[in-house]
């Protein structure tokens, strides 16, 4: 996924319900003597992964970024791509960070918006065309934003109250303002005024409303927008079958939604078995992950899932081809199968190409998957299907 970062936060105990169905990602009650499940909504992300980089926040809100840097998108001042974490130049203050194809958005505790990186596209919404941005610029006009995710090619806003903007690249439509025109400056979101939370990928968009019901937009390509159709949408469109849906998560061609009563279900392309109900057949609306029941969060990525249960474990599947599921292999899995020596993970991360990454207790930060730009800040270029710790933090 590529990264969605949120200020919001809320707890829910679960309500499990006799009655949920498999499609709508609810599950049957569990046995009495079966512990509770406590799940929480969507916290901070202080993590973002792009499709060859990847940053972190530090406890003193400094960010540090690793891996490809042709456009700037590491934010030091070089087009030098790091095998290291490195810092991100003038940027303080930071609450969260989300991270983009070639680009890179961090909000500022003051609810405002700093991006750099490829602008090509108006990805940075600075109003115009420029030429890449080394560090990190102030985004005009934003202010009181609580959550900033980046797709490809441009970037989602949400904002006090619930509104949401969105800049840059809008081919498929995943600007969300009516039009497919790409535009350099913030554009409001049709009919979106009850946000908590967004989540971009490649070319769509995702976002929990307050009634617990999901709104997607954008690329719909293999039913990525879970509308049951295949047709491009250019404002938001309800995904069926859904509710008390605590968090979402766009993956490049499939999408996620994470529930109060800890499941999570997944739709869309499927041929790799991202969607992970044990087939490979895409999915017009939403199908039960095999086995989940009580996660914490949810990331999709291009070809992979994974999901933070609640123990601190990370368990991932789909496609494998570089060890992008950290289960030591390269195996295919259409279920989920756990990450390897993960215990204690606090964050979850996946990247947009082959790579995934998790937040630990004590605020270390481990990798796995492609590595041929030093995405995982390990000091090498080596993929691996095992985490490795990231230099540098």
């Amino acid at each position: 996924m590529l990264a969605c970062a949120t200020l919001a936060a809320c707890g829910a105990r679960s309500e499990l319900d006799d009655k949920a169905n498999h499609d709508s990602g609810t599950t049957d009650a569990p046995p009495d003597d079966a512990p509770p499940c406590t799940v929480v909504g969507p916290t901070t992300p202080t993590l973002a992964i792009g499709l060859h980089h990847t940053c972190f926040v530090e406890s003193d809100g400094t960010v540090r970024c690793w891996g490809y840097n042709e456009h700037g998108q590491l934010g030091d001042g070089t087009t030098t791509s790091r095998s290291k974490a490195a810092p991100v130049h003038g940027l303080t203050n930071v609450q969260a960070i989300a991270a983009g194809y070639a680009h890179t958005c961090a909000l500022l505790r003051d609810g405002t918006l700093r991006c750099w990186g490829d602008n090509d596209m108006g990805d940075l919404g600075l109003g115009s065309i420029t030429d890449d941005q080394l560090e990190p610029v102030a985004v005009p006009g934003v202010t009181g934003a609580i959550a900033v995710s980046a797709g490809d090619d441009f970037t989602c806003v949400l904002f006090q109250g619930g509104a949401v903007s969105c800049f840059g690249e809008a081919e498929s439509g995943q600007l969300g303002d009516g039009t497919t025109d790409q535009a350099a400056s913030p554009m409001p979101v049709l009919g979106l005024t009850d946000a908590t939370d967004i989540s971009a990928s490649q070319f769509h968009v995702c976002s929990r409303r307050t009634d617990g019901s999901l709104a997607c937009w954008g690329n719909n390509a293999a039913f990525a927008l879970g509308d049951g159709t295949e047709v491009n949408r250019d404002s938001p469109v309800q995904v069926t079958g859904v509710s008390r849906v605590l968090e979402a998560s766009a993956g490049a061609s499939h999408s996620c939604a994470r529930f109060e009563d800890g499941s999570v279900s997944c739709w869309g392309f499927n041929q790799y078995g991202q969607i992970g109900d044990g087939s490979l057949s895409d999915r017009a609306s939403p199908v039960a992950v095999s086995g989940i029941a009580c996660a914490s969060a949810v990331s999709a990525g291009l070809l992979h899932t994974c999901v933070l249960l609640a123990d601190g474990t990370i368990e991932c599947w789909g496609d494998n081809s570089v060890g992008a599921l950290g289960d030591g292999t390269k195996t295919k899995r259409t279920t989920p199968t756990p990450v390897h020596g993960i215990k204690t993970a606090t964050k979850l991360g996946v990247g947009a190409a082959y790579h995934s990454c998790a937040v630990l207790q004590g605020g270390g930060v481990e990798c796995w998957g492609s590595n041929g730009d030093g995405e995982l800040g390990d000091g090498t270029m080596t993929d691996s299907p095992l985490p490795v710790g990231v230099t540098g933090l």
